[in-house]
């Protein structure tokens, strides 16, 4: 990875396509993982006991469409 010079500090170059930079505590916080939703998928990241993270397809979730809740 490679910043990008005289840009964005928060853009960095990996084989050669602009990546975003977000700081993991920023996605979690305190909590062990979120929920991201990608068009009509919803992924989980989590933080293991490693504290390593771990992203996770679900295929097994219930959406509460006038909340926009996803139970997983």
């Amino acid at each position: 990875m490679q910043p990008l010079s005289g840009k964005n500090p928060s853009l960095v170059q990996v084989s050669g396509a602009p990546l975003a930079v977000i700081d993991a505590v920023q996605l979690l916080g305190n909590a062990s993982g979120v929920v991201i939703l990608h068009g009509n998928e919803t992924y989980k990241l989590t933080r293991t006991k490693q504290n390593k993270l771990l992203l996770t397809k679900c295929h097994h979730e219930i959406v509460d469409g006038s909340l926009g809740i996803h139970q997983l």
